[in-house]
């Protein structure tokens, strides 16, 4: 993984965080989400898959700085 995917992954993160912490038009309890947070959580899911498919085969440590996002 290189620095600008990396970078890409932790940003969709936080994104999925800021969507969870805006308020739900849906109803009023804490469970609902907004799609956008659904969408933002979702495409972090994939990436973090992504990565890990990537280090998964890498015989080194680099699979530990993955573990630490």
């Amino acid at each position: 993984m290189d620095m600008l995917e990396g970078v890409g992954l932790v940003l969709q993160s936080h994104l999925a965080l800021v969507y969870r912490a805006i308020h739900s038009t849906r109803g009023n309890s804490p469970l609902h989400f907004s799609d956008e947070c659904v969408t933002a959580s979702r495409a972090a899911i994939d990436g973090y898959n992504a990565a890990w498919e990537k280090y998964l085969t890498r015989e080194d440590t680099a699979w530990k700085s993955l573990i630490n996002w």
